[in-house]
């Protein structure tokens, strides 16, 4: 290979590491390619660890769109913060997290450090953005500040404001029109860099092309760093280190500049529940089959529920479930599904079937007994056919 075809492995390598965006477990990906069908992406079980991993941006013009939406990784209730959170609204297991309870007399010392909330000058949590970070942080500090009597509302508000989906569209269509203009240097800088100028350095010769071609693309870089800019500060004004450093790449990394839009996008829905976001994008059918699986995990979560012992642990746990069950299961009613109807057990496969488990609906042919994949869970009897 010559130097200008390894220069361009390069650059194709580090756009496809521009593509892959870290996720953590708790979170979920919508992503659209190019047609409006919405598809959701978990984090990567083989690109990843315990509490996260990667999931692929679409690769190819016109480069798609990119959401992520996060479940409120703390129950919250009138004594305190649990850290531990049952639902798990990724498949597969639950990551690993600490159990430890805080009064909200603590919670009161809390502070943030960009994507880390810090408490007695150790790390708590570490957010996918600052921007969640930012949310999580104001979200604990107001809550500490409220008398007990107010706490309770407080917390049930912010449980249903995860569920708006009149906000969920506002900020998607107001986005998909504010973004154009960064898409459109996105792509035309894609089609420049691994099309146009291949063909052009083969067709006339590095040395006669070589310095209009860096005259456009600075231009486009540039030009793309500024709408960024202006944009990211309008979406997210308390970010303003990381827009300054995406800024900064953006305009003098073209690998990076052609995903400025998913450094835009990617916050933008996060402080909903995947759930709300999943309405607002999917198709009924693909919904109603990812709602199911999300409701089933809050009515049957994996044990153990809560590990840690202490009662009010155990309390702020059960509190933050209810609600937040209750919260879903109303704004299902809203927009006229049945969350029964959503749960409605399944047929046996065969007769042998006798008992299925009511999280993951794999069925046994013993009436009794636990499912092993759902930590135990108590299967449930099949009823007979009256």
């Amino acid at each position: 290979m010559s130097d200008v075809q390894y220069l361009f492995a390069i650059l194709g390598v580090l756009y496809l590491w521009e593509c892959a965006c870290w996720l953590r477990r708790g979170g979920v990906a919508f992503i659209a390619g190019t047609g409006r069908r919405w598809r959701v992406q978990h984090p990567a079980t083989m690109l990843g660890n315990q509490t996260g991993g990667f999931v692929l941006a679409p690769l190819l013009p016109p480069l798609g769109t990119i959401f992520t939406a996060q479940q409120f990784p703390f129950p919250l209730g009138p004594e305190g913060v649990l850290l531990f959170v049952s639902p798990i609204v990724n498949p597969g297991w639950r990551p690993a997290q600490s159990s430890r309870f805080l009064t909200w007399e603590e919670t009161a010392q809390l502070r943030v450090e960009g994507k880390k909330l810090i408490l007695q000058n150790k790390k708590i949590f570490a957010a996918s953005t600052v921007t969640f970070a930012a949310h999580l942080f104001k979200t604990l500090t107001t809550s500490a500040t409220l008398p007990r009597d107010q706490r309770e509302a407080a917390i049930k508000k912010n449980l249903h404001a995860g569920f708006d989906t009149k906000h969920i569209e506002t900020l998607c269509r107001d986005f998909q029109q504010q973004i154009r203009p960064i898409r459109l240097l996105a792509n035309v800088l894609f089609l420049l860099v691994f099309i146009v100028a291949p063909l052009l350095i083969w067709l006339i010769g590095l040395k006669t092309v070589w310095l209009g071609l860096l005259i456009v693309l600075l231009g486009l870089t540039i030009t793309t760093a500024t709408f960024f800019a202006r944009l990211h500060r309008k979406l997210y004004p308390v970010a303003a280190d990381e827009r300054f450093s995406h800024s900064l790449i953006i305009a003098l990394a073209p690998a990076s500049t052609m995903r400025a839009h998913d450094l835009v996008s990617r916050p933008l829905l996060e402080n909903f529940h995947p759930l709300a976001v999943a309405k607002n994008l999917m198709a009924s059918e693909d919904f109603n089959q990812f709602a199911r699986r999300l409701l089933l995990d809050l009515r049957y979560p994996v044990p153990p529920i809560c590990p840690n012992s202490l009662a009010p642990a155990v309390a702020t746990e059960a509190f933050h479930r209810r609600h937040l069950l209750e919260a879903a299961e109303v704004w299902l009613t809203e927009n006229k599904l049945s969350p029964d109807e959503l749960c409605r057990p399944p047929a046996p496969t065969d007769e042998s079937c006798r008992a299925y488990c009511p999280r993951c609906e794999a069925q046994f042919i013993s009436k009794a007994g636990e499912c092993a994949d759902c930590g135990g869970l108590a299967l449930v009897a099949f009823r007979k056919a009256s």
